[in-house]
């Protein structure tokens, strides 16, 4: 089960990945624009939506920085003030990245490029309240956090991964049997995420928004993975 679950986090490289949802999203987007698909998750009340996309970075970032602790706790030495740092940073970047465009920002350009039917009401509380349609582009939040939760996990599970391949390699003993089971029941559960983050990227795409607004979407959260992970780049986390 952990062989499967290491393999499939890190089966290929973040960049590869990233370009695959990129291209998959952008290719279910435009050659099912006006398909209407009657399924479960076509509906936007569906428990995985309500319960999970909607608190998606929660998830993710909980689970993540779980891992993360318990790896570090699981070393001879414990967890260090070094350790504790980078965990912090990387969740509060990733928090900041959540905020500012999920939170922030794209209601921002829904309100300011919205046009109500009625053209009286200039926002659209006022033109929904009056019983009208709030026509706007409207970014994919969804496409937008769903790839961003993936893109993140992606590039803190496989350094990790990596490391614990070279210790198995190199034959060094973790410390503590137990943290160390802690940590491989952590890494079975950030897979199912993963997978279930993956599921409803796909289902975004073929049921909800038009073709630019989940680009656009997609586009958005590979700016910040690149601009982070890449550009800056943030130091990944060593747990040794």
């Amino acid at each position: 089960m952990y062989g499967l679950c290491r393999s499939y986090l890190s089966c290929t490289t973040t960049s590869t990945r990233a370009a695959i949802y990129f291209i998959l999203v952008l290719f279910l987007s435009v050659f099912n624009e006006n398909e209407v698909w009657d399924t479960m998750l076509a509906s936007k009340s569906n428990y995985l939506n309500v319960y999970m996309v909607k608190w998606s970075w929660a998830w993710t970032s909980a689970a993540v920085g779980g891992y993360l602790l318990t790896r570090a706790s699981s070393r001879t030495n414990g967890v260090s003030l070094r350790h504790l740092t980078n965990i912090f940073l990387q969740i509060a970047l990733g928090t900041t990245v959540w905020y500012v465009f999920a939170v922030q920002l794209f209601p921002v350009v829904e309100e300011g490029t919205g046009v109500c039917k009625l053209s009286e009401f200039n926002n659209k509380r006022s033109c929904r309240k009056a019983g009208y349609n709030w026509t706007r582009f409207d970014i994919s939040g969804h496409c937008f956090l769903l790839l961003w939760n993936i893109l993140f996990t992606l590039e803190n599970i496989q350094h990790q991964l990596a490391a614990s391949r070279k210790e198995e390699n190199n034959e060094k003993k973790s410390n503590g049997s137990t943290l160390e089971t802690f940590s491989n029941i952590q890494l079975y559960f950030i897979s199912l995420l993963t997978m279930i983050w993956e599921i409803m990227l796909v289902s975004t795409a073929l049921h909800f928004h038009t073709t630019a607004e989940k680009v656009f979407g997609c586009l958005v959260a590979l700016f910040a993975w690149i601009l982070i992970y890449r550009i800056l780049p943030v130091p990944k986390i060593e747990i040794i």
